[in-house]
């Protein structure tokens, strides 16, 4: 059977007015963690509950400090609020055992109550009931505490473009000076579902332009069009 660890226990008032001497006198978390017999996660949290501003009455300047009486005034605040536990009752071991493979361990919520079933505890609660527990503060740990999975991106494969049955003009090294060389473009209006479009052929020495209405932006539909409108010697 599982046996309880100090790491899980909750802090007394004793030990948040330890906590205060000890922060007052300069020591960090770690140190303070060791002195009360708790963890260093406890300690961050206990820091952030009993934050508090105090006056320097030196300098007159505001500073951030713990206070031990703050810290309980806000633990007997949740604990009045949270009432009685209906599913986990007094079965303080099992919540112990819970917290510990989560902020120990680095268990989930899933692994964890898996856990707890395979040592042999005869309760047994809901993820989600142990999500809303976590979250009203039945537990020593927060949201913080639980192992964040890492959403892999979906790879999409890159779609290459058509290959055109004919060179680009880009790649056939022909000098602008040279007359009887054609580009050929299309031209698309505003009016969405329409497959209409223009045809322009444009000379590139002279900048002549052949223009022709087209009834579909396609293969089939060019190569009829642009053989019409060009003469055989000036053919793409």
């Amino acid at each position: 059977m599982y046996e309880k660890s100090h790491f899980n226990r909750h802090l007394t008032r004793d030990d948040r007015v330890r906590i205060e001497a000890l922060f007052r006198q300069g020591h960090d978390k770690k140190e303070i963690a060791d002195a009360v017999g708790t963890s260093y996660e406890t300690v961050r949290r206990e820091l952030k509950r009993g934050a508090c501003r105090l006056l320097n009455g030196k300098t007159w300047v505001y500073y951030t400090s713990y206070s031990a009486k703050v810290a309980q005034d806000d633990y007997d605040a949740r604990a009045a609020r949270k009432g009685r536990r209906d599913k986990l009752g007094a079965d303080y071991d099992y919540a112990a055992f819970i917290e510990h493979k989560i902020s120990a361990d680095k268990y989930s919520v899933d692994a964890a109550l898996s856990a707890a079933r395979n040592a042999g505890y005869s309760l047994a609660v809901s993820r989600t009931t142990l999500y809303r527990y976590i979250d009203q503060g039945y537990f020593s740990l927060d949201n913080s505490c639980l192992p964040q999975g890492k959403r892999t991106k979906k790879e999409h494969p890159k779609r290459l473009p058509a290959r055109s049955a004919y060179r680009s003009i880009e790649r056939r090294d022909v000098p602008r000076h040279d007359v009887g060389q054609w580009e050929m473009d299309t031209v698309v209006g505003k009016a969405k579902g329409k497959s209409e479009c223009l045809l322009i052929l444009t000379e590139r020495h002279s900048r002549q332009e052949l223009i022709m209405k087209m009834n579909a932006r396609t293969a089939s539909n060019t190569v009829p069009h642009h053989r019409l409108l060009l003469p055989p010697i000036c053919q793409l």
